[in-house]
């Protein structure tokens, strides 16, 4: 599979039998976290079947003005945690 990929195409066939050998399937179950932030990258990942999306947690701050009688108003301040999808790895 991986000779077909653009990143190894032009590979000779016994470094892709050297990397092949190396190689080790890993299913993942949906919504599992396969690597976070700031972890260490010691591993590099293909995508045989599916996809994998990369997210990231963003804080979001709303300030909202209420009123608090007839002349006066309130900020409110609320946080909230908002999961951004920063791309879509597919298979290959």
């Amino acid at each position: 599979m991986i000779q077909t990929m653009p990143l190894f195409q032009y590979w000779r066939s016994d470094r892709l039998k050297q990397l092949n050998a190396t190689m080790t399937e890993q299913k993942i179950e949906a919504g599992e976290i396969v690597f976070d932030i700031g972890g260490r990258a010691d591993v590099m990942y293909i995508v045989n079947k599916g996809c994998i999306s990369m997210e990231c947690e963003v804080e979001v701050e709303d300030r909202n003005k209420c009123p608090t009688d007839t002349n006066t108003w309130e900020i409110l301040k609320t946080r909230r945690l908002v999961m951004f999808e920063l791309t879509k790895f597919r298979e290959g």
